[in-house]
């Protein structure tokens, strides 16, 4: 999201939304909360992998229950991720990227993340419409599974 100055003061205005034209070109949402690993890794290590994926589902849980409240705990920090300088700034980002209250229809993260066979269809129409547009190397379906963990 790029920033502006207005009388002096740095405002944020969203000026491309991706997920927005790709959804609107018929192309699909691609997938955006994602943990990739090779199969030989998941055969290894899947005890591994499934704490980070419970992990995740935590942490999303712990930020949906009160995400303004979250950036203003470490305002330093969470300030300088999102890419804002003032509260209001951060207040705006929030609205529009995790509480979807202004003209939004795609959030930045996923809470409920839990891996569904449709969002499994989803993710591979998505890749196979990016294939037909040479976006993806023929063939990307011999080479992808996916893995379904446990969500506690």
């Amino acid at each position: 999201m790029p920033r502006r100055v207005d009388d002096g003061n740095p405002q944020h205005s969203e000026v491309f939304n991706g997920a927005a034209l790709l959804d609107d070109l018929g192309i699909g949402i691609p997938p955006f909360n994602n943990f990739i690993a090779t199969q030989g890794f998941m055969h290894e290590n899947e005890a591994a992998a499934e704490a980070l994926l419970q992990a995740w589902y935590q942490g999303m849980s712990w930020l949906d229950a009160d995400p303004m409240g979250r950036v203003m705990e470490d305002r330093e920090t969470h300030f300088e991720q999102i890419g804002v300088e003032t509260e209001a700034q951060a207040q705006y980002v929030i609205d529009w990227g995790v509480n979807l209250s202004m003209d939004n229809d795609y959030p930045y993260n996923y809470v409920d993340v839990e891996y569904t066979e449709e969002r499994a269809e989803s993710e591979r129409n998505f890749l196979s419409e990016a294939a037909d547009r040479g976006f993806v190397p023929d063939g990307w379906e011999d080479h992808l599974t996916h893995h379904q963990l446990p969500q506690e």
